[in-house]
């Protein structure tokens, strides 16, 4: 990665408010801003849910629905013993 776009990423970054930068003589210091990062978690942490909860009802659905006999209904019964454990 070249050295503007280092410079660019960190710009993004801090405009964001999940870095802070300051110029020490040649150098440029930055700091992650752990507050920002926890706002950023609980957010995504909150949409993990909704979508949990969504595609946990859409497996449910298409279990009832399915044939019995229909090619892949095994997936099915894995993808719902791998998502307890999560």
């Amino acid at each position: 990665m070249s050295l503007p776009a280092v410079h660019q990423h960190l710009g993004v970054l801090e405009q964001a408010g999940i870095v802070s930068c300051e110029k020490r003589g040649r150098e440029r210091w930055c700091r992650l801003q752990s507050d920002a990062l926890a706002h950023a978690e609980k957010w995504i942490g909150a949409r993990r849910g909704l979508w949990q909860q969504r595609l946990a009802a859409l497996d449910d659905f298409l279990a009832q629905t399915a044939p019995k006999n229909a090619v892949g209904s095994n997936r099915s019964k894995r993808h719902r013993s791998r998502r307890k454990d999560s």
